[in-house]
């Protein structure tokens, strides 16, 4: 049984000047940066109200056990900027090097009907193939299994670009785990983002708040 599987790229850039941009203002009103920001302040000051720790912050030491007793306002909304502004700063640049060193036209460009790249999911999870330490089949068993379909080990699916994941596995080993995690965090907040307050939908769709917002 052969499956066709794409992945459609996606970005929070909305842009090509936003790309190059490296000011703390500039960075700030991006359409993410609008996002990060107004979710960051919401987490922060409700957990001054409540008395507890931000749960959007662990990987800032200066959040760690340090903000509710010893910071006043003003400290705290610097330290929501800069944190805004790293998250920033460390998406633009994991998707610059994505763009840079991966051609997503490609793997659009020829359709599965065109194509000889049909590999079985075990030859996937052969140590070294692509990435290694990584269970392709039994990734492609959780994503296709809400929808019903069966795949295993011996389950064909079309690569338009073989070389593909050995290129994405390498471009992963130069970023920091904080940049990593924190690409992942816009990934994920990307993903829940139709279903949030319109706050931060509003950005979703438009880079500017209509005026009177």
């Amino acid at each position: 049984m052969r499956k066709s599987l794409g992945v459609q790229s996606k970005s929070l850039i909305s842009n090509y000047r936003e790309r190059n941009i490296n000011k703390r203002e500039e960075l700030l009103a991006t359409r993410y940066g609008m996002i990060i920001q107004n979710l960051l302040e919401d987490d922060v000051w409700y957990s001054l109200k409540q008395n507890i720790q931000p749960v959007l912050l662990p990987s800032n030491n200066l959040f760690k056990g340090e903000i509710i007793p010893n910071c006043n306002g003003t400290q705290v909304k610097e330290l929501i900027l800069s944190e805004a502004e790293r998250r920033v700063k460390n998406l633009f640049k994991v998707e610059n090097k994505l763009a840079k060193q991966l051609d997503f036209n490609s793997i659009y460009d020829s359709g599965p009907s065109g194509s000889k790249n049909y590999l079985k999911l075990s030859q996937l999870d052969t140590p070294n193939a692509f990435i290694s330490a990584f269970n392709w089949t039994k990734f492609v068993q959780n994503l296709l299994s809400p929808v019903g379909l069966v795949v295993d080990s011996q389950t064909e699916i079309h690569l338009s670009d073989p070389s593909f994941l050995q290129r994405m596995g390498k471009i992963i080993g130069e970023f920091s785990e904080q940049e990593i995690s924190d690409y992942l965090d816009w990934n994920t907040l990307w993903t829940f983002m139709p279903q949030m307050d319109k706050r931060y939908t509003l950005h979703y769709v438009n880079s500017k708040p209509p005026k009177g917002n």
